[in-house]
C-alpha cells in the first residue's frame, strides 16, 4: 500500500484560485479570487427548541444576537450543559452569517472567551 504524494503549495495553490473566466469581477492587484471552502469551513448551527432553554448552561447566539460586528454570549439565552453538543460549538473569533430567511446574511464575530 503506498500513500500519497503530499501536494505542492504551487498544486494547493492552483487549486485553491478561481479560473479567470469565472471571476465576477476584477480585484486589487495583491488580492486574488479563492474558492471560499479552501480558505474558510462552513457549518450549519443547530436549532434547540425554546423549552430547552434556561438561565444557566452554555449560551446559545442566535440571529438576534449578531448585529454585524462583534457578538457576544451578554444577552444570550442559554440550554443545560448536557444539551452541550462539540459538532455546534463557537469559538471566539468565530464568524457567523446568518444562513435563512429574511436575515440571510446578518453577521456578527463571536468575542468571548466563553463556548457558546
Amino acid at each position: 500500500m503506498s500513500k500519497a504524494k503530499p501536494k505542492s503549495m504551487e498544486q494547493l495553490l492552483e487549486e485553491a484560485l478561481v479560473p479567470k473566466d469565472e471571476q465576477p469581477y476584477e480585484v486589487p492587484g495583491n488580492w486574488v479570487w479563492v474558492k471560499f471552502g479552501v480558505v474558510a469551513k462552513l457549518f450549519n448551527g443547530y436549532a434547540f427548541k425554546s423549552t430547552d432553554y434556561s438561565d444557566e448552561g452554555i449560551p446559545i447566539i442566535r440571529i438576534s444576537d449578531l448585529n454585524g460586528m462583534e457578538t457576544t454570549p451578554e444577552t444570550a439565552v442559554r440550554v443545560p450543559r448536557e444539551l452541550y453538543n462539540e459538532k455546534f460549538l463557537v469559538r471566539k473569533g468565530d464568524l457567523l452569517i446568518a444562513m435563512s430567511g429574511a436575515t440571510t446574511g446578518k453577521i456578527g464575530i463571536y468575542n468571548s472567551d466563553e463556548i457558546a
